[in-house]
């Protein structure tokens, strides 16, 4: 089982990287597609297990992942099986994801409630995060170039 599953677009696949190893320098397990997908299995099949089988997911919400349909899937696939969401947003507010998305704000509305279940420790490590209290790290110029247009990710 791991800690937290990083559901995000190809597109943001570096600050979902440096999320991942933000949170395993403080000790969390996670799953991340480009690392832990294991070629000659369907990746719907690999992704929809490594959901089940992760205590939260951290979705990475981007300009980039609200369009994508495969993103949008895992959200709801989580939500279905109750699997606390925490969303991370990157040049995107609360209310543009919501007005932009419909389906993701439904499940990320009913999914974030099951938050506050998380162990204590984890739940904590994620707020601190969120208020600015532990920063990670933020996209090079080169990886800005890479991703689009970046901004921290705190």
């Amino acid at each position: 089982m791991h800690d937290a599953l990083i559901c995000h677009s190809e597109a943001d696949e570096i600050i979902a990287i440096k999320v991942a190893l933000a949170l395993e320098e403080a000790g969390y397990s996670t799953w991340y597609y480009e690392r832990d997908n294991t070629p000659g299995e369907s990746y719907l099949i690999q992704v929809g297990r490594a959901i089940e089988e992760s205590r939260t997911m951290i979705f990475i919400a981007s300009p980039n992942s609200i369009i994508s349909n495969q993103v949008t899937a895992e959200v709801v696939r989580a939500y279905e099986a109750r699997i606390p969401c925490v969303p991370l947003l990157i040049d995107i507010t609360h209310r543009e994801l919501g007005e932009r998305q419909q389906t993701l704000r439904q499940a990320l509305v009913t999914a974030t409630r099951s938050f506050l279940r998380l162990p204590f420790p984890m739940q904590s490590s994620f707020i601190k995060q969120r208020r600015g209290a532990t920063s990670l790290p933020i996209p090079t110029r080169a990886e800005e170039n890479y991703c689009g247009k970046a901004s921290r990710v705190i």
